[in-house]
């Protein structure tokens, strides 16, 4: 989906006799680059009607997908309160379930499956501290943010051309070009060879069209003197896609 593309669908609905008052989405790569390009964001959630200005069109995300999101991020990385700056984790609630409940420690170690050892460790932590996180560990922090994360998918899903090295600049992270492709690598996305031939549009196809019908009428002396060829490029510069960034199966 695109802006362009997206206002077309907006027009050819409100020329049809109904009025589009909003729109709504879930929050893949392709999504989440659109919004962006929309200037979406929490200070701006709705953007100019294409037919009648005076009208805005709402953007929400999708109730069901966001729920799933948040369900999907708190069994991979827990909530984080920003108040106490602490991290809850999925297993530290089922741990505490499972202790309210009056279960041993061997009956929660194999619930959540891990040993009876590291229960006892959490149930002990919660009793001495009032939480189960982890304590602080050496080594260096993630150098991308959740949203810078989602930002590099969307611009890969936008362009898959996109150089490795033209994203620090655009999102302002400080991070290598290996960063980048484990963020990519992560989400499913790797780098291919790209088909070598040009997009088949529909203006393409009128102009092979207009080609054809331009030569149809041309006698057998006109083709003996027309040379064929396979097609081929030349290039004098180094200026040259090398990769394409998608997923599997896909092209």
């Amino acid at each position: 989906m695109t802006v362009n593309l997206l206002k077309a669908i907006i027009t050819a609905v409100e020329q049809s006799g109904y009025e589009v008052h909003a729109t709504v989405c879930d929050m893949g790569g392709s999504n989440y680059s659109l919004i962006n390009q929309l200037k979406i964001n929490a200070d701006n959630n709705s953007f100019d009607n294409p037919v009648d200005p005076t009208r805005n069109i709402h953007v929400f995300a999708d109730v069901p997908h966001l729920l799933k999101l948040i369900r999907n991020h708190f069994l991979d990385h827990g909530f984080h309160s920003a108040d106490s700056n602490e991290t809850i984790l999925c297993d530290s609630v089922r741990e505490l379930i499972a202790v309210d409940k009056g279960h041993s420690n061997g009956e929660i170690a194999r619930h959540l499956g891990i040993s009876p050892h590291t229960a006892a460790g959490w149930i002990r932590r919660f009793a001495d501290s009032g939480n189960t996180t982890d304590k602080p560990r050496c080594g260096r922090p993630q150098c991308t943010t959740p949203d810078q994360d989602l930002a590099i998918i969307g611009a890969y899903d936008a362009y898959p051309f996109t150089p490795t090295t033209s994203i620090f600049s655009a999102y302002d992270i400080s991070c290598s070009t290996q960063t980048i492709r484990n963020r990519l690598h992560a989400s499913g996305v790797r780098g291919r060879k790209p088909v070598l031939k040009p997009e088949l549009t529909e203006r393409v196809m009128e102009q092979h069209m207009e080609y054809a019908l331009k030569y149809s009428d041309k006698v057998q002396e006109f083709w003996n003197n027309v040379i064929f060829c396979d097609e081929k490029t030349f290039s004098t510069d180094d200026e040259w896609v090398s990769s394409v960034w998608r997923t599997e199966n896909t092209r």
